[in-house]
C-alpha cells in the first residue's frame, strides 16, 4: 500500500500499529487473547501478569486465608500461613503459660509441668513422698535410684486392690490365693 496509507511504513509487516505499536509484531504465542508485547508471561495462557507464583505456577489459595499457595507453608489450613511449633492444621497454643505449646505438652492445663511424672499432671512430684510414706514405702519420688521400688509399690497396691476383690480378703491384709483353692 502507499505511505498515506500505511501507518507503519518503515514495517514490512504491519500497516497499522496494532497494539504492540510499529516493529513490534502483535504475536499471542499463549493463545491467551493477549499479544506478548504487553503479555507478562507469553508462554503461559493461564496468566498475563507474573503475580505471586510467578508465571507457569497458578496464583491459587486452596485455603482463602489470603496467601497463594506457593508461599503458602501450611496450603491447606486457613488459619495458618506458616507450620509453627505445631504444624499445620494443630494450634500452637499454650493454654498453661509454662513456655511448650500443647501439642507438646503432656500436662497442658498444668503450668508446673510438662510430662505426668510419678504424680501425674496437676500434682506436684514432692507431693507424692507423703503420699508414699503414709503407706510405709520408704521410699520417695525424689530419691529414686533407678531400683523401680517406686513402680514395685504402685502395682503391689494396684495388685492388692484387685485381689481383694477377686479372691478375698481378711480384716488386715490381702489373702492371696490361687484361683484353683
Amino acid at each position: 500500500p502507499p505511505d498515506c496509507i500505511d501507518n507503519c511504513p518503515a514495517d514490512p509487516g504491519k500497516t497499522d500499529p496494532g497494539t504492540c505499536d510499529c516493529g513490534i509484531p502483535d504475536t499471542d504465542t499463549d493463545s491467551d487473547s493477549t499479544p506478548d508485547c504487553i503479555d507478562g508471561c507469553p508462554q503461559d495462557p493461564g496468566k498475563t501478569d507474573p503475580g505471586t507464583c510467578d508465571c507457569g505456577t497458578p496464583d491459587t489459595d486452596t485455603d482463602s486465608d489470603g496467601s497463594a499457595d506457593c508461599i503458602d507453608g501450611c496450603p491447606v489450613d486457613p488459619d495458618k500461613t506458616d507450620p509453627g511449633i505445631c504444624g499445620c492444621n494443630l494450634d500452637d497454643l499454650d493454654s498453661d503459660g509454662d513456655g511448650t505449646a500443647d501439642c507438646y505438652d503432656n500436662c497442658a492445663g498444668d503450668p508446673d509441668k510438662t510430662e505426668p511424672g510419678w504424680c501425674g499432671c496437676g500434682v506436684p512430684e514432692d507431693e507424692c513422698d507423703t503420699l508414699f510414706a503414709s503407706y510405709g514405702c520408704g521410699c520417695s519420688s525424689s530419691g529414686r535410684d533407678g531400683s523401680g521400688a517406686l513402680l514395685l509399690f504402685g502395682l503391689a497396691l494396684l495388685f492388692a486392690g484387685i485381689t481383694r476383690s477377686r479372691w478375698g480378703s481378711d480384716s488386715s491384709h490381702t489373702i492371696l490365693r490361687s484361683p484353683s483353692d
